[in-house]
């Protein structure tokens, strides 16, 4: 909501009313992360066309909280789309 409001497109009204983000160990981060890695390991057809790309983006995804457990931070994750 911060960036559709520093666009201009958000309602600065209904933003005050979201709840805080919430935050994560990289533990559970990768523990979800990679049982959705097993998943396609054993159904790689389940996503069709979408398996190969989803893929990739939950291997980005392993090695980002990879990093961010040797460092001990938590993560958060926000979605956009348009």
């Amino acid at each position: 909501m911060a960036l559709l409001l520093e666009q201009g497109t958000g309602n600065p009204d209904w933003a005050q009313h979201l709840p805080e983000p919430q935050w994560y160990s990289a533990l559970e981060g990768l523990a979800t992360v990679r049982a959705f890695l097993e998943f396609i390991a054993a159904t790689p057809a389940a996503l069709g066309s979408e398996t190969a790309p989803v893929l990739s983006e939950l291997k980005e995804y392993e090695r980002v909280l990879l990093k961010t457990s040797d460092r001990k931070l938590r993560w958060h994750l926000a979605a956009s789309w348009y």
